[in-house]
């Protein structure tokens, strides 16, 4: 059973990610490739080309070749705290730039109105969670999918979580980006059977509701606001726990029987004193069955004497 209700205890904020419209900024890359001593075109792959011909990490070069926070902003998403910034953004909203007919660009103006509900589940043992603070299961899941692909490819990429050694060439990235990909996208991994993962028993959801407007000024505006301070707690429990559902059947059984604890008593009564008669009984008729074979032992052992001394007396007239 859950039940609902308004919490006015001060409401936690939200994590805010924002992303630019596209991953690198093609000047930013060309100053890294022209850095390199490369005077030729940029391929499409320049990220992974890189590595073979400077001495930067990927993410060195994701970090140098991407764009500023003064750019446009393409996705916005609003998330749990403790949600990776990398998953959320997945479901994030968009807000690019809007060109009409007249090939006129307008910017985006979005309002977000977020509410908060709190929801705090039953570890029960037909659905285990975990109680743990700053816990997240959809962080332990991909915990344990990063270190199985990092046991079997011997590095990791840079939005990978846990330690190990970076992938420094081409051909790693590749194979480990495809294992993820294969793994993660495709639901190849069995989450299940490699990982320990449970829900949280307290879980923290906020909700987004948008609204978007165009401006002339072609540029991106996000505001985020909560809607009140208030926020919704939604508890589970049981509906009946089992002492009263043990008081609901008897009183059922009560009502429909016309039973009672006492009667219950009664009928055992009757089957125990019919087995007390019973083997009151027994002993009774043991009792005759011992008297009888006495009486004619008694009866057997006067008639051979009897018949001894008539034999003594033949033989003393004799």
């Amino acid at each position: 059973m859950r039940v609902s209700y308004d919490d006015a205890n001060l409401t936690a904020l939200p994590g805010v990610t924002i992303c630019p419209s596209d991953k690198f900024d093609f000047h930013n890359l060309l100053r890294l490739w022209r850095k390199a001593g490369r005077r030729d075109k940029m391929p499409k792959d320049v990220d992974l080309k890189l590595l073979g011909v400077s001495n930067l990490t990927l993410e060195e070069v994701w970090r140098q070749g991407g764009f500023h926070l003064h750019r446009l902003v393409a996705q916005v998403a609003v998330h749990d705290p403790l949600r990776l910034a990398s998953e959320a953004i997945e479901d994030g909203m968009p807000c690019p730039q809007k060109i009409t007919k007249t090939r006129r660009k307008l910017g985006c103006h979005r309002l977000v109105s977020v509410t908060l509900q709190h929801v705090q589940l039953l570890d029960r043992t037909s659905r285990p969670c975990r109680q743990k603070a700053n816990y997240s299961s959809k962080v332990c899941r991909l915990t344990c999918l990063h270190a199985h692909v990092l046991r079997r490819h011997g590095c990791r990429l840079p939005y990978m979580l846990g330690e190990g050694r970076a992938c420094r060439t081409e051909e790693e990235v590749r194979r480990v980006s495809g294992a993820i990909y294969h793994l993660h996208d495709y639901g190849r991994f069995n989450y299940t059977a490699a990982c320990d993962c449970p829900p949280a028993c307290s879980l923290s959801i906020y909700r987004a509701n948008t609204d978007t407007t165009w401006n002339t000024q072609r540029n991106s505006v996000v505001k985020v606001f909560m809607e009140g301070t208030q926020s919704e707690r939604v508890e589970e429990s049981y509906a009946y726990p089992v002492p009263a559902l043990v008081s609901h059947i008897g009183g059922f059984m009560g009502l429909l029987l016309g039973a009672s604890i006492l009667s219950f008593l009664q009928l055992l009564e009757i089957p125990l004193l019919k087995a007390y008669a019973l083997a009151v009984w027994a002993l009774q008729e043991c009792g005759r069955m011992l008297g009888r074979m006495g009486v004619r032992r008694q009866a057997w052992t006067s008639v051979g004497s009897g018949s001894l001394h008539q034999a003594t007396r033949k033989e003393q007239t004799d």
